[in-house]
């Protein structure tokens, strides 16, 4: 559509437009009309969304002609009727799609998520997350966002912060992946032990343990300690206990008296259900005669250090902090018990609703 100098639709004729468009079976210009009246402001006049809404039916009518319907198709389609606020229909659509053998993709899973937020349709967004992880889908960013923002909507903040966390892990994992492939090929710089330290923990923690396994594999030196150890922990935050086994029998071969890995390992196995296994270890400890170093923690109040271990009792003002903290755990214990009432009060009203 050529627009002169000075010279621009208006109300009145953006609807003329859409019916020509609908007239002459061309989608591609219709579409292309929507996104410049939308911009120019024009969807807020009520004639204007009248002729949308009657282009898009044309439109629905072109999509029932289709001998040989494309995702494409499918998505535009989808994205029209919520558009106009037809979100039962644009879920209808998307269940025809499905039934007919049509494999969604990003653009479809992004198009139908508004549908489920307008309508309130928390577990259709739970599908969809479920579908998205199946096939992949939700590595795209723009999935992953859209997903946050329909939990968000739907009131799901738990999960929607779930995504919000790992997409920034998976960010700083990128950022970490680039600066580690720069170092070697950029500026001619040969990864340490601490480089390859830092790169193992890092992909350990975003779960990707067989990008790790791989990359300590291919170091070019001996890996020690500080590659095998973050590997072992890694494996313990993720459940992956037939690789945590190998990594501890690394470590406990350059660390024979290092308690910590004993109790880390023997931790695995517990979560693992591994009970024999879990055993083992522990009678390994105690036949060693080994022990594990407590951890403390320090806190400066007016200048001064206090240093707490686990059931220290050593402290001059243990008998106060002791009160405190059964004054903290009764109230905690107290809201907890609170909420779970309300949450049956809501429930059964909810219930007596319908």
């Amino acid at each position: 559509m050529v627009v002169k100098k000075s010279m621009y639709p208006d109300e009145k004729t953006y609807p003329l437009i859409l019916r020509a468009c609908s007239c002459l079976f061309d989608v591609d210009y219709g579409k292309m009309v929507h996104g410049q009246l939308a911009k120019l402001g024009f969807d807020s006049f009520e004639v204007v969304n009248d002729a949308l809404l009657e282009f898009y039916r044309g439109f629905g009518k072109i999509f029932e002609n289709l001998t040989n319907k494309t995702v494409v198709s499918w998505s535009s389609m989808i994205k029209g009727y919520i558009n106009h606020d037809q979100n039962l229909d644009a879920l209808s659509l998307f269940s025809r799609m499905k039934t007919d053998g049509v494999k969604a993709d990003f653009v479809t899973v992004i198009n139908i998520l508004p549908a489920c937020v307008n309508i309130g349709a928390l577990e259709q967004v739970k599908c969809l997350h479920g579908y998205s992880m199946k096939f992949g889908l939700n590595l795209l960013s723009s999935v992953n966002s859209a997903l946050l923002i329909s939990y968000a909507k739907c009131g799901c903040i738990d999960m929607a912060r779930k995504l919000f966390d790992e997409e920034e892990i998976d960010g700083l994992v990128r950022e970490g992946r680039a600066f580690f492939k720069e170092m070697r090929e950029i500026y001619g710089c040969q990864p340490s032990q601490e480089h390859y330290a830092c790169i193992v923990d890092l992909l350990g923690r975003a779960g990707h343990i067989n990008e790790a396994r791989e990359l300590v594999r291919e170091m070019p030196f001996k890996p020690d300690t500080r590659v095998w150890g973050p590997l072992l922990s890694a494996c313990r935050l993720h459940s992956e206990s037939k690789f945590a086994e190998f990594a501890a029998e690394k470590l406990l071969t350059m660390e024979p008296r290092n308690a910590g890995n004993y109790v880390l390992l023997s931790n695995i196995y517990a979560a693992a259900g591994k009970w024999d296994k879990f055993a083992e270890m522990r009678r390994l400890l105690k036949d060693k005669g080994l022990k594990k170093i407590p951890g403390c923690s320090w806190l400066q109040i007016n200048g001064h250090l206090h240093e707490f271990r686990v059931a220290d009792r050593s402290h001059p003002k243990v008998n106060d902090i002791y009160a405190l903290l059964a004054i903290l755990e009764f109230s905690i214990k107290e809201a907890k018990s609170h909420s779970r009432q309300m949450h049956i009060l809501v429930t059964g009203e909810f219930a007596q609703d319908f």
